[in-house]
């Protein structure tokens, strides 16, 4: 998939055909697909790879078609070829029909996007892009105070200070929408509320949480979501010789895990009984790092807890 076009390749044919990506390229490669598998096209899988806003149009259409679709990464693609050589659209289209084909038992069928999730993550991602641009200004505005010698009304600082301060009531203007997306669906508005009832959760992170559980349908419990931002620990070692340390992997949703350091970070200053767990483990001798990891599965683990009983948090819940 691209901004303009998009290949398609069907593996059982050996057939390509490059399409617009746009509601005349849509229908031509439906009846593409007719032409060469049947009119009916339920047994027929598309396979996409994920590639952000690119695919959003194409998914909309085969939904209101009835056409079954899935979606893979593009590492977990790639990992699966084995040695390769060369790449162009054409050579994507194919190695990801053939992905497809001996991932098929695997693949799960993609569902329809809440409208109410897709926007979500979209003022997510604006506000991030703005809090990291307001970011780099006041960094930048404070070196230009220390090292240079200009004054305070100097055009230099008051543009950089004006940019910092329109940023700043755009971020809020964001908060204020997502807050409201968050009320006005029942049953999201309802989960946030569970999981800001957890010491040491808060805004950020529930709504993080929210957006890409797919209001916590996309992960069955606790662990496979642990695995995707990145905390849960993986043991290293094969035979009598190799015996390295059980580690995290670094695939991983970085943000989201970011943000769970900062809670974990939160939690053991405000929060009493994960305050007095990390202080016990660094007393005994374990790493800080290792320490704070746990706290971050712990803090995940509450959160899944309070969705699946759907109370507020108590310490009597089987986490």
């Amino acid at each position: 998939m691209s901004k303009k076009t998009f290949d398609g390749y069907i593996h059982l044919k050996g057939i390509h055909e490059a399409f617009e990506n746009t509601v005349a390229g849509f229908r031509k490669f439906k009846k593409w697909l007719q032409k060469h598998l049947g009119k009916d096209l339920s047994a027929v899988r598309v396979v996409l790879e994920f590639t952000g806003h690119y695919t959003y149009q194409l998914e909309e259409y085969m939904h209101r078609e009835g056409m079954f679709f899935s979606k893979a990464s593009g590492l977990a693609i790639k990992r699966s070829l084995g040695l390769v050589r060369g790449k162009d659209d054409k050579i994507d289209a194919k190695r990801i029909a053939e992905y497809g084909s001996e991932k098929r038992a695997k693949l799960k069928v993609f569902p329809r996007q809440d409208n109410t999730l897709f926007v979500l993550k979209n003022l997510i991602s604006l506000r991030d892009k703005l809090v990291r641009e307001k970011a780099g200004y006041v960094v930048r505005l404070k070196e230009m105070q220390a090292c240079l010698d200009i004054s305070a009304g100097d055009i230099l600082l008051k543009v950089q200070q004006t940019m910092i301060d329109v940023i700043a009531k755009q971020v809020e203007k964001l908060n204020n929408e997502i807050q409201g997306l968050l009320n006005q669906d029942e049953a999201i508005g309802r989960n946030y509320g569970l999981l800001t009832s957890i010491k040491g959760i808060g805004p950020v992170l529930a709504t993080y949480v929210i957006a890409y559980t797919n209001n916590f349908t996309r992960f069955d419990n606790a662990r496979q979501f642990a695995c995707y931002v990145g905390i849960a620990p993986f043991p290293y070692k094969s035979g009598t010789s190799i015996r390295g340390k059980t580690k995290v992997s670094p695939l991983a949703n970085r943000k989201i895990k970011s943000i769970l350091y900062l809670c974990a970070s939160t939690a053991i200053q405000h929060n009493d009984e994960l305050k007095a767990f990390y202080e016990r483990r660094i007393k005994a001798g374990k790493n800080e790092m290792s320490t704070l990891n746990v706290i971050r599965n712990k803090i995940v683990s509450r959160m899944f807890a309070v969705i699946r009983e759907q109370q507020p948090y108590s310490t009597t819940f089987p986490v």
